[in-house]
């Protein structure tokens, strides 16, 4: 079903003013369907991934989502530590 909303993005896109790029586009898939996704998209150029960065945040894999999340709160951690020590 995806192939077929992309065909139609690609059809009706461009008379809206949107024209889909596949070759930088991300297409975030569960880690079970990594396979059928490349079968089915790499072709068309895609980047085929588990999780991303999105809007400031991430999506995709709940693994990554926890291991990005603990690499931030560690970032905020040894600034407040930095700033604790300069006060």
């Amino acid at each position: 079903r995806i192939l077929e909303y992309y065909s139609e993005l690609c059809a009706a896109g461009p008379g809206r003013g949107y024209f889909p790029e596949p070759t930088i586009s991300i297409l975030v898939v569960k880690p079970q369907s990594v396979k059928r996704a490349t079968a089915l998209f790499q072709h068309l150029g895609f980047k085929i991934v588990t999780g991303t960065r999105y809007l400031g945040g991430r999506i995709g894999d709940e693994a990554a989502c926890k291991e990005w999340i603990a690499e931030k709160v560690a970032g905020w951690t040894r600034g407040i530590r930095a700033l604790a020590v300069m006060a």
